[in-house]
């Protein structure tokens, strides 16, 4: 937690103890008295900082709630008047990324840095920067994000390392690719994205083989992910076993794709379609 919202919390409490003591123990008033003078405190707050307290609302509908359309009614009025609400913003940039408006996404989480955040959401500040970044194009960019998150932290998560992996594979630096990957793997031995990673690296290298054996690791240790079904449909294609390929292409098909794979919907779509249609039993 930041140190002026210890402080805030803090005054608060100080502020309702010394308020029931004078109320309540020294001039006897009834408890409605202590409350209003409660409420009328907290409404000065609210409105004295309120861009941020209308972030903080708007997180709590969404979070508490799960009422995301006036989450986002909330956000947008947030942002119009200068929240300093971190995790608004951050939850506001992620439906947006999520919606995959990657241009509207992407200020917010570069705002994030200048408020002074937590470490915490700092960290998904740069992760979902580098996000939007990829799914813009701009893989150099993106990898610039992720690599200043590293040099300013010493900690970096194996989802992280993955991400930056998977960043340089696109870039075609497959040597810093698999640095990167093992990196996961180092502080997170069953990390399924990282073999996947690795799969998908050896893929593009045209080693069926490893790519193969990397897949079917990835997918035993996380067997949701839809771009290692997707590549080992592929593989199978390419090495002509079409039964193992249409079995995958369809467990793909059946997964989840999100703005965060690495294959889209409609990569998904084609291949499933390409052996079910009623022309193209096989």
């Amino acid at each position: 937690m930041k140190k002026s919202v210890k402080i805030g919390w803090i005054i608060t409490f100080v502020f309702m103890i010394l308020s029931y003591i004078f109320f309540i123990r020294m001039r006897h008033d009834p408890w409605y008295v202590f409350l209003g003078v409660l409420l009328l405190y907290l409404s000065v707050i609210y409105l004295a900082f309120w861009g941020t307290s209308l972030g903080i609302t708007g997180y709590i509908f969404q979070v508490i709630f799960k009422k995301q359309d006036w989450a986002v009614t909330m956000y947008k009025l947030a942002i119009k008047y200068k929240t300093k609400s971190s995790y608004s913003l951050g939850a506001y940039g992620l439906i947006l990324l999520r919606e995959e408006n990657f241009d509207q996404a992407l200020p917010l989480f570069q705002q994030i840095h200048r408020i002074n955040p937590t470490i915490y959401m700092d960290k998904i500040a740069y992760t979902n920067q580098s996000v939007c970044l990829w799914k813009m194009g701009k893989i150099e960019e993106a990898i610039q994000v992720l690599e200043k998150m590293r040099a300013k932290y010493d900690y970096i998560s194996a989802d992280t390392y993955t991400t930056l992996g998977y960043l340089y594979l696109l870039n075609k630096d497959f040597e810093q690719a698999i640095h990167y990957t093992q990196l996961a793997l180092e502080d997170t031995p069953t990390h399924g994205p990282a073999f996947d990673n690795l799969g998908q690296i050896y893929f593009h290298q045209n080693d069926l083989e490893k790519a193969e054996e990397y897949f079917l690791k990835a997918l035993e240790e996380k067997d949701t992910m839809v771009d290692s079904k997707y590549y080992l449909g592929l593989i199978y294609e390419q090495q002509g076993n079409l039964d193992l390929a249409k079995e995958y292409f369809q467990k793909a098909h059946e997964s989840n794709v999100s703005v965060f794979s690495t294959v889209t919907l409609e990569q998904v779509t084609a291949k499933y379609e390409q052996y079910h249609t009623s022309n193209n039993q096989i």
